[in-house]
Formats: structure tokens, C-alpha cells, sequence
């Protein structure tokens, strides 16, 4: 006799040969499979949405896949890492050029609270409002090839805003902390009972409830596609190899849950001070050219559990082998970090940020986490240079992840060549006209198994995009004392809280992350590609996710002030009902069909010339010291100079010789390459062909006993549409979780005949039994008399 697990399995197996229903039906079939870059094997689309269709909406309950939030970063804890933003859905929308767009603007939100340290109602503040979008409990994956299409909000030397791109695993959400606490980032499916305490879900449990597989480590990891740090650090930094400068991203895997993104905030300052007020490194003689017209991305891999001992030092490379000197006495000592990592193009290992210790909580923080239950986490990862064209056209970044043991995470961008006038060869990542990929980093995954026993995840995971504001995220890190440390930007004593230009470009109303399109493709043959097979889905019987949340449905809920009646952590999505006048309103219809080209101009977007300078702060740039990496060097003396804002001394030549170029900043002449697109490389927006998703009908609203009250329009979805206004496709999962499949060996009768009830029939019915009980009541009356 099969067990229940074997029993699940095969249904699973079965469900997997269903196609994806989460395939947006405006990608080209062109774009439907694609080659690995790893193992050169066809990978097929799974999920895709292409962003095409306008004013798309994303509050809970409003679409299929995505769902924005309506909260603050870390509810009104004071563990959330300086964050200064409300996350408000009304941020994140779809626009007529075919982008998802995540606003981040200077706006006022305000919110009283039980402080339950000070046992009294508090009020806080936040001056900035910005979007987070997530797919968490609606779609997840598993392995495969993902690629995001995006431009870069602000500027590139202006820091400030910390956009991001990753993954996250499902049994955790994102800025829900309790749903986090001692999952993030756990990668770990060993028995150690050293480590038992500091890892929620543990191998060493015998008896998993909430329908986990019993002796099975498990985890929130979190994998990084891309995370950019704004900002100018003047020319190249130090102990990066090839030379790296800001701004640049972070590629990174994340294998352990408290607060996510707090762990990575300190690496460019670091980078920052180290090169400039410890090494006195001297830009204007120790950078190359070719660097002060870059951008860079940092990469990056968190990993728990973490090495504990002689770690690699903040500010250089880890030292691999032992220096002795003339006597025989060891003058260094090789330290342990991961081996076998791999590092291409304009990528450097990152050497200022090795992880964090998540030691014990304090009181005011909203999890808790005791001295036994701390733990170290390891940052694996590397810098990414980037160019300012970054934050104009779209750029393509791809994530190739094998899940598991045996498999590895690799992660590619796309590049072009630049030739200097001595005929060397650059490959760089700038103009978004380059067809080449560019590996950036490879980490397998007998590397992490070597140094700690951790693995490549193998949670399944849910995509998020999000632009936060932190004070401890490219802001100033050593404030001045005179400083009052406060970040509004319409009040003139905060403008010293600021890098320069800042306000200015907030100022503005068009900052903006934009998402031209994500795909993820996953191999259908598991002997093509190392590591586990892939998989769709949230709640896979071999990784089971639903029940567990349903068992601690609070950990992923918002907290009052900001909802009161929440049942469940996602609400039902709306199947039409929005307020309409034409059918165009619901998606009725359909408009010309335009081509954009690779290289196009968006709407809303800067040409280089139309570049404003914007250091028109009214302060210096100054030092946030209780954020600063180098904290501990208390004993020395760093002063930042104000910024002088500049041309590059020795600009690339530009391809258009004879003619000079324009610009107004420190910017990098733009490429003018020629390069030939196909159709491939069109992306279309819209269609005549596209079917009506569905119509502005109207609507009347019946009272009791059927008397009408009042008459609207409202949109009614056709079938196959969702969402208040029919905008977005009906996606679901086509292979079902363990727990609808352990539903369908429970129940027998699951889909036995249900009655058909309208409100009409229940009306009707009570009608009925009103008359019925005055007929009774008038006969026993009767009888009484008698």
C-alpha cells in the first residue's frame, strides 16, 4: 500500500504535465522558450506579464498574481532599519507605455498606536510614500531561468532610494516580520542541535504539524535579482577587483529570515569611507577612466547558518593563504569564506559587507529572539558595475537558479563592447542596446555545503519589486552633531539629513521604478540541469507552505491601525464590479497596434540632456556614524568635503567624432552605437485582435422584497478576466498544492451537488416561511377560542 506523502506525489506529478495558466497572453511566441545560458537546454515559459494593458490596479483583492501593500515597512516597530516610507497601493499602477510603475513621492502618512513599551498611544509619521508589489501566496516557482526587463528610478549619483527585485520563500512575507523571524534566510536541512533553537522549522523536529514533512529543514530564503546603491563615491573603490564605483546593485542570495533588506544596508558605505578616510585613497590619481562614467550592482548571497570563526575583515579580499616573515612567524592568517565562487566582466566579490550577527531582540523590536536562538549569517556575493543609461531605457537582467543539492545560482545581464582609443575592449553594461550576456556571478552549490552545510534554496518563492527609503540605505552616515536627524524634506533644519540634490529630485513627482516585463521559463526535462527538478506553485507537497500559514494566519496579516477587518491575510480577488461609464472602462475593445523598439524613449523619462543638476541642497554631505560600518573605528577622525559636482577630466571618446558632446553633469557620453533589431526585439503594447475582457453594464441594486434602490454602471468580466475592472487575466495555479490534494484523499464527496441559491431564492423562501408561521399562529389562535 502507498503512504498519504507517496500517494500526493504521484498526484503531483500528474497535475505538472498541465501547461501554465499563468502565461500573459500578450508575449510573443517568439519570446515563449529560451536557451540556458548554464547548460544550453530549451527552457519554456511559465509565467509572463508583460504589463501591456493600462491602469491595472494591485490592492489586496484587485488582481490574480500581484498584490500591493498598504502598510509601513516595519508596522510601527523600531526594528525596520530606518525606514521612511509607507508602502501605499495607489503607488503601484500600469501605464499606456506598457510598464508596471512604482512611484516613490514626498507625501505625509500618519498613524496612531499602542506603543507597547511605553503603554501608551503614539503617533508616527512618515514623509515619504513608495510601492511594493508581491506575488506571495498566489504565484511561486521553483528553479528555472527568471528575466526582468526594468529602468532604474532618480538619478545615479544622487543616493537615496533603494529599488529592488528578488525572491523571497513562501513561508515568509515580506515586511511582515513575525511571518520571518528565525525562517530568514535559513537554507539548512540538517539535524543540529546546536542550531535547533535559532531555526524555526528544524530537521531535528520530529513530528512537523500544520502539514510540514516531518525531518525536513526549511526556511524563508530570499535570492536578490537586483538591488541598486545610488550615490557618488567620487572614483573607484578600494579592495574591488576590477575597480568598482557607485552606484551600483546587489545580486544576492539570501538564506535566513529576520529583517531582510536591514542586513545589506551598510555595504557601499563602507566602500565609501574605508577608501576615502582609511586608505586616503586619492580618486582623481587611482581611477581609471573608464570608471568614472559607470554605474555599479552589487551581487550578493545570504546564507545561514553562518561561518563563526576568523572571518574574512570588512575592506579587503579574503585572505587564502598564510605570510610568514623573514623569521618564520606568521604574519597573516587565511581566513575562512566560501570557495569556488565565480566572478565575470565588471563584477568584483564584494569585500565590504560579510554578513551580519542576528543577535537577541530588544524589547521594542515586534519579534522576539533570544541569546539562543541568535545566529550568523553569511553574505555571499558581488558588485555589478552599471551605467546611467540604466535609469533611462530598459535593461535586462536574468537569474538562472537550479534548486537544491547539486544545483547553483547564476546571475547575467546584458552587456556591449566599447573599444578605447588603444584598441582594448570593455564590456560594458550601459546603453541597453547590446545583444551579448554578461555572466556576472556563479555560486554552486557544493560551496555553501563545504563551508557550512547550508544549500541552494529550494523554497518555492514568490517575486516582489519595491523602492524603499532608508536612512541607512545611501543616505548620510556620520550626521553632524548639530544635526537634528530628521527626514522631511519641506523642512529646511532636515536638508543636512540628505545626500545633496535629493529633495530636488523628489521634488520633481517623477521618480519611478518601472517594470517593462518578467518572465520565468523553467526545463521540462530534469536530466538537462543540475540540481532539483522545477516546479510551479506555493504549496508543492514536497516543500508544503499553505497549511502552515493557515495555522499562523496572524504572523501574515496587517496589524490596526492600518486594517480592522481582515479575516484572512489576502483577500478574494474581484471578479468585475468598479465603476464604469464605457465599455473601454472594463477592458472593452481593443486600440492600434504600436511597436516599440529596444532602445525606445519612454514617456515621462529624461533624455541625458534634459538632466537637471540638482544639488541645490542648502547642506553638506555629511556621516550617519550609528549606521556607519566603520562605527567602530570611533577613534578616528572622518570628515566627508562637501561635493564638488563635475565633468569626468578624460570622457570616453564619443563615436560621433568631430562633434561634441552635450551634458551638464558628471555624465558618461552615451553610446551611439548602431545596433540591428529584429521583431524580436520589438515589444507590442496592444492589439486590435486582443479579445474584450469585458463591459460596462448596468446594475441595479434590489432591496427588500425585491424593490429596486438605485441603478449604476458597473463592469461585468467575460470569462477568463479578473479584477474590480477586467484588466487583468484569471490566473491560477493548474497543478494543485498539497493541501487540495490531501483534500481530494480526505473527501469523498468533494464534488457532490451543492443547491443554487440566489438572493431571490432566499427572499422567496422567507416569504414562505413567514406566511407558514402566520398561518400557525392564526390557527392556534383559532383553536384557542374554540
Amino acid at each position: 500500500m502507498k503512504s498519504p506523502a507517496t500517494t500526493l506525489s504521484l498526484l503531483s506529478t500528474v497535475a505538472t504535465m498541465a501547461t501554465s495558466s499563468w502565461i500573459d497572453e500578450d508575449t510573443p511566441e517568439a519570446l515563449r522558450t529560451t536557451k540556458s545560458l548554464v547548460d544550453g537546454s530549451t527552457y519554456h515559459l511559465v509565467m509572463s506579464d508583460e504589463f501591456n494593458v493600462p491602469d491595472r490596479t494591485f490592492t489586496d483583492g484587485h488582481d490574480p498574481t500581484w498584490t500591493a501593500l498598504d502598510k509601513s515597512d516595519d508596522d510601527y516597530s523600531a526594528s525596520g532599519g530606518g525606514s521612511l516610507h509607507f508602502y501605499n497601493s495607489s503607488m503601484v499602477s500600469t501605464t499606456p507605455d506598457g510598464m508596471l510603475t512604482i512611484q516613490s513621492i514626498l507625501e505625509d502618512t500618519s498613524w496612531t498606536h499602542l506603543d507597547l513599551v511605553k503603554k501608551e498611544q503614539v503617533t508616527k509619521t512618515t514623509h515619504f510614500k513608495s510601492g511594493m508589489i508581491q506575488s506571495w501566496n498566489k504565484f511561486c516557482f521553483t528553479g528555472g531561468i527568471i528575466e526582468v526587463d526594468v529602468i532604474l528610478p532618480g538619478e545615479p549619483d544622487i543616493g537615496g532610494l533603494w529599488p529592488a527585485m528578488w525572491l523571497l520563500g513562501n513561508l515568509g512575507r515580506a515586511t511582515y516580520e513575525a511571518s520571518t523571524n528565525n525562517l530568514w534566510p535559513w537554507s539548512y536541512d540538517k539535524c543540529d542541535r546546536k542550531k535547533q533553537d535559532s531555526q524555526s522549522i528544524s530537521a531535528c523536529n520530529k513530528a512537523n504539524h500544520f502539514g510540514l514533512n516531518k525531518e525536513q529543514g526549511r526556511g524563508a530564503t530570499e535570492i536578490d535579482i537586483l538591488e541598486l546603491m545610488a550615490g557618488d563615491s567620487g572614483g573607484a573603490l578600494p579592495a574591488t577587483e576590477p575597480p568598482i564605483m557607485l552606484p551600483y546593485a546587489d545580486l544576492t542570495l539570501q538564506v535566513s529570515v529576520v529583517s531582510c533588506h536591514v542586513v545589506l544596508v551598510l555595504c557601499a558605505l563602507m566602500m565609501l569611507l574605508f577608501a576615502q578616510h582609511v586608505m586616503g585613497v586619492n580618486f582623481a590619481t587611482h581611477t581609471p577612466t573608464l570608471f568614472f562614467t559607470t554605474v555599479c550592482l552589487s551581487i550578493n548571497q545570504q546564507v545561514a547558518p553562518g561561518i563563526a570563526e576568523n572571518r574574512p575583515q570588512s575592506g579587503s579580499q579574503p585572505v587564502r593563504s598564510v605570510d610568514h616573515s623573514h623569521s618564520g612567524y606568521a604574519t597573516s592568517v587565511a581566513e575562512n569564506w566560501y570557495d569556488n565562487l565565480t566572478v565575470a566582466g565588471n563584477t568584483s566579490l564584494n569585500p565590504f559587507f560579510y554578513g551580519t550577527y542576528l543577535g537577541p531582540t530588544k524589547k521594542n523590536e515586534p519579534v522576539t529572539r533570544s541569546k539562543k536562538q541568535a545566529f550568523q549569517a553569511d553574505a555571499v556575493g558581488a558588485m555589478k558595475q552599471l551605467g546611467p543609461e540604466h535609469f533611462k531605457t530598459p535593461h535586462t537582467f536574468r537569474l538562472e537558479w537550479q534548486p537544491g543539492r547539486g544545483g547553483s545560482l547564476d546571475w547575467f545581464s546584458k552587456s556591449y563592447k566599447k573599444v578605447d582609443e588603444n584598441g582594448t575592449v570593455f564590456h560594458m553594461e550601459g546603453d541597453g542596446k547590446g545583444q551579448d550576456w554578461e555572466h556576472s556571478l556563479h555560486i554552486p552549490d557544493f560551496a555553501l555545503d563545504e563551508a557550512m552545510g547550508s544549500k541552494i534554496p529550494e523554497e518555492p518563492s514568490y517575486v516582489i519589486f519595491n523602492t524603499a527609503i532608508s536612512s541607512t540605505w545611501a543616505f548620510p552616515y556620520n550626521v553632524p552633531d548639530w544635526c537634528p536627524k530628521c527626514y522631511d524634506c519641506y523642512d529646511p533644519k532636515c536638508q543636512c539629513s540628505f545626500n545633496p540634490g535629493f529633495c530636488a529630485m523628489m521634488k520633481t513627482g517623477k521618480v519611478a521604478l518601472k517594470i517593462d516585463s518578467v518572465r520565468v521559463y523553467q526545463s521540462r526535462d530534469d536530466d538537462a540541469h543540475s540540481g532539483k527538478p522545477h516546479s510551479v506553485g506555493c504549496d508543492p507537497v514536497e516543500f508544503p507552505t499553505r497549511e502552515y500559514i493557515k495555522g499562523f494566519e496572524y504572523r501574515y496579516m496587517r496589524n490596526p491601525p492600518f486594517v480592522y477587518d481582515d479575516k484572512h491575510p489576502l483577500r478574494d480577488v474581484k471578479t468585475g464590479g468598479g465603476a464604469c461609464k464605457v465599455d473601454a472602462d472594463c477592458g472593452g475593445g481593443g486600440v492600434e497596434t504600436e511597436d516599440v523598439d529596444e532602445d525606445w524613449e519612454m514617456s515621462g523619462t529624461k533624455t541625458m540632456e534634459e538632466v537637471l543638476d540638482l544639488d541645490n541642497n542648502g547642506g553638506e554631505s555629511s556621516l550617519r556614524e550609528d549606521q556607519s560600518p566603520l562605527a567602530h573605528l570611533k577613534d578616528k577622525e572622518h570628515k566627508i568635503q562637501p561635493r564638488e559636482r563635475k565633468l569626468a577630466d578624460h570622457p570616453l571618446p564619443s563615436s560621433n567624432s568631430g562633434e561634441e558632446e552635450k551634458s551638464t553633469l558628471d555624465k558618461p557620453p552615451v553610446s551611439t552605437e548602431a545596433v540591428v533589431t529584429t521583431k524580436k526585439d520589438k515589444k507590442v503594447l496592444t492589439s486590435t485582435n486582443r479579445t474584450p475582457k469585458g463591459q460596462c453594464v448596468e446594475a441595479t441594486n434590489v432591496g427588500l422584497f425585491g424593490i429596486k434602490t438605485e441603478s449604476r454602471k458597473q463592469c461585468k468580466c467575460n470569462e477568463g478576466y479578473t479584477g474590480p475592472h477586467c484588466l487583468s487575466i484569471d490566473k491560477q495555479d493548474e497543478k494543485p498544492g498539497a493541501e487540495a490534494l490531501k483534500e481530494k484523499i480526505d473527501y469523498l464527496f468533494e464534488h457532490r451537488a451543492k443547491p443554487y441559491l440566489t438572493g431571490f431564492h432566499i427572499m422567496l423562501g422567507g416569504i414562505f416561511a413567514g406566511v407558514f408561521l402566520a398561518f400557525l399562529v392564526v390557527d392556534n389562535v383559532t383553536k384557542r377560542r374554540k
